[in-house]
């Protein structure tokens, strides 16, 4: 079987070429108060200052952000010994990397497609780190794409990491428990720093990837340190299918109840663009690019306001426009009656009082022979009905 890559870097569609779908039927489910995943050999994870990306597929099992949970943790104790990923409420909810003195976090506040982690739909993270890089320098990618803004909880961003040994490699929980209440699959681990272009070619539109595989911009498959697919659907171990050997134990596990099967990818394409409607930004309009001009999470192929992120106020100022027009238009309307009523009233007012015509008689000579001139005697009477007559006499 095989999967069209698509990415979306800096909003313009590269089509990639084919990858190869991962075989998935089966994810493991945690329940929150005492299961993880913990590497059966004692492998202790990338240690040191290596470079390192780590992937996971997450469902969670509830809607708001736990106080804390452990996502994945191994490395050392004191010092910056520690490598410890965290769901946590702080800053409305998000994840957290704690490593023993520094602290950082790409939250809600700052980011808000964060809240996405907790809407009972798969996910995918990875949390990417340079060869002897700083807090700085850390990296993480939700669904194929950068969350760009980082909090810092405790230390600073120019600290260094030097991950410690000796404590096992696990998922789902942390060192002091904190047990995870969700879904988890397509569990990697790499020894390099994936680039921002090889982790949305492996996100491939929610449909996860054989990782063992190398695609067009995904070149690190050789890099696989460990690789959980729990395609076992049954008992309490993962095989490792990375080549390392680093088998899965499910600890407190059932051997039937700890496996799901509804994995990522299993959803629908409705549109036929290579997205799975849950990460399509617009899941009914075929749009392979993604593009999104204004970054509000919906595609310019269905936004009304592409180029503007808050469509509310968009719809608003165009209502606004409209009722604008509206009363300037019932204005005019109304100007051009009162014109109107005024035109009548001066028809009516002739009408009733119309004005006298000049009369023949006005040349200026006494017709009447009432003793004033026509100019001066403009009724014209005869001589006994003219007043004037009798005035002028």
């Amino acid at each position: 079987m095989k999967c069209r890559i698509i990415t979306t870097i800096m909003a313009v569609g590269l089509l990639g070429t084919p990858c190869a779908a991962v075989a998935n039927n089966f994810h493991v489910v945690l329940n929150g108060f005492s299961q993880e995943v913990h590497a059966a050999d004692g492998y202790d994870g990338v240690t040191g200052t290596s470079a390192r990306t780590f992937a996971w597929w997450y469902r969670s099992h509830v809607t708001p952000f736990p106080s804390v949970w452990g996502l994945a943790w191994w490395g050392g104790t004191g010092g910056h010994a520690q490598w410890s990923v965290q769901l946590e409420s702080s800053g409305e909810g998000g994840i957290n990397l704690e490593i023993t003195k520094t602290k950082i976090a790409w939250d809600t506040q700052r980011n808000p497609v964060m809240a996405s982690l907790q809407d009972g739909q798969w996910h995918h993270v990875v949390i990417t780190a340079p060869e002897a890089g700083t807090m700085g320098d850390i990296r993480l990618y939700l669904d194929g794409d950068l969350i760009p803004i980082v909090a810092v909880r405790g230390g600073s961003l120019t600290n260094s990491y030097n991950t410690g040994s000796g404590f096992i490699f696990r998922v789902g929980a942390r060192n002091l428990g904190n047990h995870a209440n969700a879904d988890i699959d397509e569990v990697a681990l790499w020894n390099v720093e994936l680039s921002a272009m090889a982790v949305a070619e492996i996100f491939n539109g929610g449909t996860p990837t054989d990782l063992t595989q190398p695609g067009s911009s995904y070149t690190s498959a050789a890099n696989l340190q460990l690789y959980w697919g729990f395609e076992e659907g049954a008992g309490l171990t993962t095989a490792d299918v990375s080549g390392h050997g680093h088998s899965g134990v499910l600890i407190a596990g059932d051997t039937i109840d700890s496996w799901g099967t509804i994995p990522p990818g299993s959803g629908s394409d409705s549109d036929g663009d290579g997205f799975l409607d849950g990460f399509d930004n617009c899941p009914d309009d075929f749009n392979p690019g993604q593009e999104d001009a204004d970054l509000d999470q919906i595609g310019d192929a269905c936004d009304p306001f592409p180029e503007n992120p808050n469509n509310d106020l968009a719809q608003c100022e165009v209502d606004l426009a409209v009722r604008e027009n509206s009363n300037a238009q019932l204005t005019r309307d109304l100007l051009a009656s009162q014109v109107r009523v005024a035109e009548l009233e001066i028809a009516l007012d002739q009408c009733l009082n119309p004005p006298i015509p000049p009369t023949q008689c006005s040349d200026g000579i006494d017709n009447d022979d009432d003793g004033s001139i026509d100019l001066e005697d403009r009724q014209c009477l005869s001589a006994e009905q003219d007043s004037e007559k009798h005035r002028n006499r």
